[in-house]
């Protein structure tokens, strides 16, 4: 039995006309700011060699891998990511050159029950290697700014973290493996509650400014004020050296009248086994999933060769073109001006006919329906007033009277 064959899977969609105008329009904008900025694109094969994502410390869960076999027996899979693929062209093929990328794609992650999450996700992203300094993070926090105000979207945040920080403070910590698990989980979801109760009976093991740092560190977010807040708690000199790092950013960017785009977040520490310096997260005001995200990882293409240093965002295009689409409903649908219905043997001449009216601000759509009566109908189901007739030797307009008929006047030639 075929149950399925009419429905898309759990965690994809179909999108129909304006939802695929609005997202091209996403990508378009995407892509036209990516390149203003020096990016250069590249693109992947949506199937990959499992191996390309089978490395430790890989951003991915396993179980979220789709996995599929060919036909001489080796592991492939949909790609669950664009960075990793694009970290092995660079190695494979661009090797010691420094590379500015973007891609725009598709990704495949398997979410369990959804939860609201789609398992197909569209991205445009950017990755800078071969650049180990700051410069590569301003630039790319730079992009995403510029980006989201070419697409129309004003209201938005883009959270900056930096994970040496959090790695620094570990560092003079005496926490073994599971207690450093249990801290990392609850900082992250800043459970405030249950990270006091797990500081206090941690307390034999921490001083009082570690113990003060760890308990303040969920609430250290905000402007740049955070940074000489956490300056005063902090005794390790990587720690230091991130919060400096984190001060260069916020200052650099205000310095561009950016400020108000940007935040700091000292407990962002998501996968920081991964990243390697400063985390980007991106919100928009009108949507709680977050919808930009991207960091510093220097350890990623060393997996395929050399290692070299290498910094990078993605942008869920499928979120900001849910917001847009819901904006553009909001908006006066484009108004047609009217419809061209003709006979079979006056092709040619409807669409020299429609080419002259649409010259001005004129918007006439060809019809390809059977008969008059068939285009009428349609017209007043869409509220279009004017209908075009095209004939081998006349051409008439059908103007719709408020009796709901369509009254034609004939055309000298030319006329039109």
């Amino acid at each position: 039995m075929n149950v399925w064959r009419k429905y898309a899977i759990e965690g994809a969609q179909d999108l129909l006309f304006d939802q695929c105008e609005v997202k091209n329009e996403v990508i378009y904008k995407c892509r036209k700011v990516f390149r203003k900025y020096g990016f250069n694109e590249v693109q992947t094969p949506t199937l990959e060699f499992y191996d390309v994502f089978n490395f430790s410390n890989h951003p991915i869960d396993d179980e979220k891998i789709y996995k599929l076999v060919d036909f001489k027996g080796r592991i492939l899979t949909l790609r669950p990511d664009l960075t990793i693929p694009i970290a092995r062209v660079y190695s494979t093929k661009l090797k010691t050159e420094n590379a500015m990328l973007s891609y725009v794609g598709d990704v495949y992650r398997a979410n369990e029950h959804n939860h609201g999450r789609n398992n197909q996700i569209t991205q445009c992203g950017i990755e800078i290697i071969g650049i180990s300094n700051i410069k590569a993070e301003i630039l790319l926090i730079l992009t995403a700014i510029d980006t989201f105000k070419e697409i129309g979207i004003e209201e938005f945040k883009i959270e900056i973290g930096q994970c040496k920080f959090f790695k620094g403070i570990l560092e003079t910590l005496s926490f073994d493996k599971e207690e450093v698990l249990e801290l990392e989980s609850l900082i992250m979801n800043k459970n405030l509650g249950s990270l006091y109760s797990f500081l206090n009976t941690k307390r034999d093991k921490l001083d009082d400014d570690q113990y003060r740092l760890l308990k303040v560190l969920p609430q250290l977010f905000g402007g740049k004020d955070v940074i000489a807040e956490a300056e005063e708690l902090v005794n390790s000199e990587k720690a230091l050296n991130a919060l400096r790092d984190l001060r260069y950013i916020y200052n650099t960017l205000e310095s561009l009248g950016y400020s108000q785009y940007i935040s700091l977040d000292l407990a962002m520490i998501q996968s920081f086994n991964y990243y390697t310096g400063a985390i980007f997260k991106g919100y928009i005001k009108e949507l709680g999933e977050e919808i930009l995200s991207g960091g510093r990882y220097d350890g990623l293409v060393g997996e395929f060769g050399e290692a070299s240093a290498a910094a990078g965002l993605a942008i869920n295009v499928d979120e900001v073109q849910k917001l847009l689409y819901e904006r553009e409903k909001l908006k006066k649908p484009e108004e047609v001006t009217g419809v061209i219905f003709f006979e079979k043997d006056s092709y040619a001449n409807a669409i020299k006919i429609m080419n002259l009216l649409n010259k001005g601000n004129g918007n006439w759509r060809l019809n390809i329906q059977e008969n008059f009566e068939e285009v009428a109908d349609y017209c007043r189901t869409k509220g279009i007033q004017r209908i075009m007739k095209v004939n081998s030797n006349e051409v008439i307009e059908y103007r719709l009277n408020p009796k709901g008929v369509f009254i034609g006047e004939m055309f000298k030639n030319g006329e039109y």
